[in-house]
């Protein structure tokens, strides 16, 4: 048996449509409580006639005792949805010893006849309308979303009104306290002022003189140097001696040893090396009866020229003077690096024209390098002009020996002295030009500089600069006293605020929104612009 539920709101054709519609025969139609279906009995009368039509055998269940007994009265078989069992027993109404089956068909027999009665006295009141003028086009899924709706729409009407009084309460408060401003544009009269004439930066003074044109300047130094290699060009004829260092060992006694200038040192080859100055040996240390050699460093030069010298490490060379004594093995020298630079032919070197020419183009590089370093070095806010920077040669490298590449070595290291002034500085002299002509409160609106070709004295860190200054002035308005004096004031009182201010030109209010006809009590909703 198929169970169809309707909706308190569903019409009479939504609920024919939901019985006619059902492919099964046995119906239980359950009936809620409140059901407008149950306002009008026609609609019973109307439900009744429609499934006699199509043979289907309806069943009403309800906790609502009237649409029960309106659907008994129409001939449909009834049923408490609480209790399960039938509004209307009939047992009191069966004859005396006759056995009635009781239930669905006794309870249709009953309900015929009161049917009968409740027809007839609708007919009387009204006709019914036909079947085929309801409108059966409806489907359920719409009409369940369509009674969803329906279902909630209590709670919507209250979030709805609760809403709508919040927008109104929050619009209200916008309108009064948060969207009312005030825009207004004051346009001041506009004064050109100019001046030609030179201007001295002195590194001397400390504070901008009106009367002396004079700013205060300051002198940077900066230095940088440079090594770089060149070719050579010329040659020589040379007899070099081979050199290097040797280790001194004494590994004779603890008493120190002197030895003489051009002491000779020979190689296990025979080849002659002589220190180049005298030197004194230090004591070996006598550890626990054992002898620990001491030593010293000095330098030596081969005996003859010639690259017959030049040698790799050698162990031991040994002093031929000591030959004969102990000391001859307890004094012995190391070259740890062997010597070299012996040579007896031609070798490159620079000629006067190499020099020249290192020496230019290293201090061109130089001076490359030092002219960026004086842009990064020179503090914001300084102002520097062609001709107030000087760059002097502070030393050159000598040429040093040619390598084996053919090229020699240049160096030199420059130092610029650059005198700078703070362009506010200059800003400020000719303000306090413009005051002595104009001694009103004025604002410096726009301003323009150019300079000419300075004359410095880098020896007093002195320059003296030609200027053209042009600028446009302004009267001054005190724009915070100025809101303050026309908070609350009305359209006419701002107006007249507005053009009592000296030195305006003209001037223009916005009160928004437009039915804001004061100026805002508080100074953030005042924006003033001035021109």
């Amino acid at each position: 048996m198929k169970k169809i539920y309707i909706t308190k709101t569903d019409a009479p054709a939504v609920v024919v449509h939901k019985i006619l519609s059902c492919p099964d025969d046995d119906i239980v139609l359950y009936v809620p409580k409140g059901s407008v279906f149950v306002s009008d009995p026609k609609n019973f009368k109307l439900l009744k006639r429609e499934v006699a039509v199509v043979r289907k055998d309806v069943t009403v269940e309800s906790v609502d005792g009237d649409a029960l007994e309106l659907a008994a009265a129409c001939g449909f078989a009834v049923a408490d949805a609480i209790f399960k069992k039938s509004r209307f027993p009939l047992a009191d109404i069966v004859p005396a010893g006759e056995k009635k089956p009781r239930g669905t068909m006794v309870i249709r027999e009953e309900c015929e006849k009161r049917c009968e009665t409740v027809c007839e006295e609708l007919e009387k009141e009204t006709d019914l309308p036909k079947s085929e003028e309801v409108d059966l086009n409806q489907t359920d899924a719409e009409e369940n979303v369509w009674q969803r709706n329906r279902e909630k729409r209590p709670f919507k009407k209250v979030i709805i009104g609760f809403s709508a009084l919040l927008a109104v309460v929050l619009f209200v408060y916008l309108g009064i306290f948060i969207l009312p401003r005030a825009d207004i544009l004051i346009t001041m009269k506009k004064t050109d002022w100019s001046f030609s004439g030179p201007v001295f930066a002195s590194s001397s003074i400390s504070s901008v003189s009106s009367d002396n044109s004079a700013i205060p300047a300051e002198v940077f130094k900066i230095s940088k140097n440079g090594v770089y290699s060149f070719p050579a060009s010329g040659s020589k004829k040379v007899e070099n001696k081979a050199s290097g260092k040797l280790t001194i060992y004494n590994s004779y006694s603890s008493d120190a040893q002197p030895l003489v200038k051009n002491t000779r040192f020979v190689t296990p080859e025979g080849k002659v090396f002589r220190i180049i100055s005298s030197v004194t040996v230090p004591g070996a240390k006598v550890i626990e009866g054992k002898i620990t050699p001491s030593s010293v460093d000095i330098n030596v030069t081969a005996d003859e020229a010639g690259d017959s010298y030049n040698t790799g490490p050698v162990a031991k060379l040994r002093i031929p003077g000591f030959q004969g004594t102990p000391k001859y093995d307890g004094f012995y020298g190391e070259l740890k690096e062997g010597a070299s630079g012996g040579l007896v032919g031609e070798i490159k070197v620079p000629t006067e024209e190499d020099i020249r020419n290192a020496e230019r183009i290293s201090r061109e590089k130089v001076e490359g390098v030092l002219r960026a370093e004086i842009a990064a070095s020179i503090p914001s806010g300084f102002k520097t002009l062609d001709g107030t920077t000087d760059i002097v040669t502070v030393k050159n490298g000598d040429a040093l020996d040619v390598n084996e590449k053919g090229e020699f070595a240049y160096g030199v290291m420059l130092e610029a002295r650059v005198i700078a002034f703070r362009e506010e500085d200059m800003v400020s002299l000719m303000r306090e030009k413009f005051r002595k002509e104009h001694p009103e409160d004025f604002d410096l609106k726009s301003r323009d500089f150019s300079y000419g070709s300075p004359e410095t004295d880098f020896s007093s860190g002195k320059v003296k600069i030609p200027v053209e200054f042009r600028s446009v002035w302004a009267r001054s308005l005190a724009t915070d006293s100025f809101v303050h004096s026309i908070l609350g004031k009305n359209e006419s009182e701002l107006k007249a605020a507005i053009f009592s201010i000296p030195g305006i030109d003209g001037g223009k209010a916005d009160l928004w929104p437009i039915w804001v006809n004061k100026v805002p009590s508080d100074p953030e909703k005042v924006k003033i612009n001035i021109e």
